[in-house]
């Protein structure tokens, strides 16, 4: 039986400011985080279990795989506390180590260069967690997965997945609503994403991504005026339809 592992706090913080120094071995297809320790004790065991054949699926071309490698990461890792969750120390070890293929295929840095962004800052973004804001864990390469999936499992249904995938199913979707303020509370998160799955018409297309982002921006207005912790999820799921009923929105 394996146990997770994470990183000594003065690991972290002499990885983070080696960054500049270490560009060239984030274009490395071998994990080098040993090497970069020089002979240090730079790792640390947890008690969390870990179960067997613990690995990510590797994106292929298009198919990022990110719906899947959530409910893998999140099965495997359920036994994180939300503030667990939120350690520096844990998700930098997970990017730089146990799912570096993972982090290679997903968030190359030779993409990012190709699209004229700062390598150390997209290094930053993805392999680290600059603080622990939601907007940094949402855009860790590996955090965001976990929280995807703590944030959307619903046990109540047939399938406790079934909100994860209407998530994922326009990473558009999980920006608007994870990184406002509402993204934060499991009750209005669950209300929205009901709501979605209950109207597919908003499953693709600029009109209902823009649709979407209206509703998301109305909500987090509509909190100014409420308690929105206040709600049940079927009072939030009301207003929802009826703001989406009065914005007489079409498909064609």
């Amino acid at each position: 039986m394996a146990f997770l592992k994470y990183l000594r706090e003065n690991a972290v913080h002499e990885l983070y400011g080696a960054v500049e120094q270490n560009i060239t071995r984030y274009q490395q297809d071998e994990p080098w985080l040993t090497e970069a320790a020089g002979g240090k004790p730079w790792e640390m065991e947890s008690r969390i279990e870990l179960p067997d054949h613990y690995a990510l699926a590797l994106p292929e071309g298009d198919n990022l795989r990110d719906l899947e490698n959530t409910l893998k990461l999140h099965a495997a890792l359920r036994g994180l506390s939300p503030v667990q969750a939120t350690d520096e120390r844990l998700w930098t070890y997970l990017t730089h180590a146990t799912f570096w293929p993972y982090m290679r295929q997903r968030w190359r840095l030779e993409a990012s260069a190709a699209k004229d962004r700062n390598p150390k800052g997209y290094i930053l973004e993805r392999y680290f967690v600059r603080s622990r804001e939601s907007r940094a864990l949402l855009r860790n390469g590996l955090a965001r997965l976990w929280w995807y999936g703590f944030l959307t499992y619903d046990a109540e249904r047939d399938n406790p997945y079934e909100l994860t995938a209407v998530l994922l199913g326009q990473l558009d979707i999980a920006q608007q609503i994870l990184e406002r303020s509402l993204g934060r509370n499991r009750d209005i998160l669950h209300a929205f994403l009901a709501f979605l799955l209950a109207h597919p018409e908003l499953s693709k297309g600029d009109k209902a991504r823009d649709t979407i982002r209206a509703l998301a921006k109305r909500l987090n207005l509509h909190g100014g005026l409420c308690v929105l912790d206040s709600l049940d999820r079927s009072d939030i799921r009301q207003w929802l339809e009826e703001t989406f009923a009065a914005s007489h929105y079409v498909t064609a």
